[in-house]
Formats: structure tokens, sequence, C-alpha cells
């Protein structure tokens, strides 16, 4: 396994270190983490995928980077992007909210 994430992917590279944050699921709590490890597949020469170590332990292996992607339901987050997220749909409800601000 390398040490970054500098090879070509569907979506920017994630380095090695970055925090993120997984939006949770049905049946998947909610929570931030560290991707840990990229791993480089013979198959799919092009693409990597990122194993993640969430802070309360548990660990998604084999993450492909289309998972970080924009799309609807999307799951996995860097920090900084879920943050930036975050705060404009903050923005945005309060500034369609009626009344004195």
């Amino acid at each position: 396994m390398a040490t970054t994430a500098q090879i070509p992917t569907t979506t920017r590279a994630i380095p090695v270190g970055t925090r993120i944050y997984y939006t949770g699921d049905a049946e998947n709590d909610d929570g931030y983490g560290l991707v840990r490890a990229l791993r480089h597949h013979r198959r799919w020469k092009e693409t990597a995928s990122y194993d993640i170590t969430m802070d309360d332990g548990r660990q998604f292996l084999g993450i492909f980077p289309t998972s970080f992607a924009p799309q609807p339901g999307q799951r996995f987050w860097t920090v900084a992007d879920w943050n930036a997220k975050r705060h404009a749909t903050i923005e945005r409800i309060e500034a369609a909210a009626p009344g004195p601000r």
C-alpha cells in the first residue's frame, strides 16, 4: 500500500491522513475518521481505493474515489468539504426563513 494518493482518479486525489466524515445510513452510524491507506489495484490501473478507520474503531476498506464525488446521497466527504456544504446549507435555510434576523 502506498502512503499518498498521487495517482489519477475519477475524482481529486485524497491524501492519506485526510480527515473524513461518513454520513451514515440505515444500518451504520455517522462519524469521523481518517484515510489510513491507499490501495492500488492491478485490475483497474487508473483507480485506487482508500482504507478508512473511523474514530470509533470501525473500518471501511477499499472505498473507491467515486464515493467522494458530489452526488445525491453522498456518504463519504472530506471534513473540509462536509463543513463547507453544511455551512452553505445553513446559510441558504437562514436566508429563506421568514421574519427578522
